[in-house]
């Protein structure tokens, strides 16, 4: 997944130039996340509740706002703990496919595939 590697490669460029002391803070990028999230949770209540709607589009803007801030946290963290994300997650489809779609052949696409691999240690 060359694109993801690029933008992971400049999400901890930019980490570094925003936030020098805080750009290998696992803590403060976890803490960083959960808050982003409550975020998202947030603006998704008042959607479910009927007070804010998808179609207004500064509040659909609202809502990409934080959930891309998401996104950059977790990019944070993949690099924090120095794993290539692009990798990673077509090595989890791929296993993805075995767990739940197992009459399937798949065979992540990446540079001729993945292979011989079960994916990586977690649920």
């Amino acid at each position: 997944m060359k694109y993801l590697n690029e933008v992971q490669e400049e999400i901890r460029t930019d980490s570094e130039l925003f936030f020098p002391d805080m750009a290998d803070d696992l803590p403060h990028h976890l803490l960083g996340l959960a808050g982003e999230v409550g975020e998202v949770a947030n603006l998704v209540k008042k959607a479910q509740r009927g007070s804010e709607h998808f179609e207004d589009p500064e509040f659909y803007s609202e809502v990409v706002n934080e959930v891309v801030d998401t996104f950059i946290y977790i990019m944070s963290i993949a690099n924090i703990l120095s794993f290539d994300m692009g990798e990673c997650y077509d090595i989890k489809r791929t296993y993805n496919y075995t767990r739940f779609h197992p009459e399937a052949h798949f065979v992540a696409e990446d540079e001729g595939g993945i292979s011989g691999t079960k994916g990586p240690e977690v649920d």
